[in-house]
């Protein structure tokens, strides 16, 4: 697990005292927000599978379901902890979405291929 480091909220520091001027109102408050904001992020957990894992995972699952994947790449692995799919029919919690992108650019035909930490596999879009 990676841990904060003084090195990295001097970063966060950094980066924050950028985004806001001195001689504004509140800054050193936004400033503090923000690197403890950053500080508790960095002490996340890992996901329970990990990326190489859903990789696998998705790729079984294309296999199994005859997803015709000839015209797509793997364009993603994002890891995503709430958002409408969390809580869905495919499955529940965080779930990594593997995304297939056609070799021609085009507009859509994306496979999103949902790998939920439960265990839970599930399709959405295409063509």
């Amino acid at each position: 697990m990676m841990k904060p480091t003084i090195s990295c909220a001097l970063i966060a520091m950094v980066l924050v005292g950028c985004a806001t001027s001195p001689d504004s109102g509140g800054s050193a408050q936004r400033t503090n927000t923000a690197v403890v904001a950053v500080a508790q992020t960095l002490e996340r957990q890992r996901p329970p599978v990990s990326v190489s894992e859903a990789l696998s995972r998705a790729e079984k699952y294309v296999s199994e379901q005859k997803i015709d994947i000839s015209k797509h790449f793997v364009s993603s692995a994002h890891y995503v902890e709430a958002g409408s799919w969390t809580d869905s029919s495919i499955g529940k919690g965080p779930y990594w979405q593997v995304t297939y992108k056609l070799l021609q650019r085009a507009d859509g035909g994306q496979h999103f291929i949902l790998v939920y930490m439960g265990g839970k596999v599930g399709h959405i879009g295409g063509l």
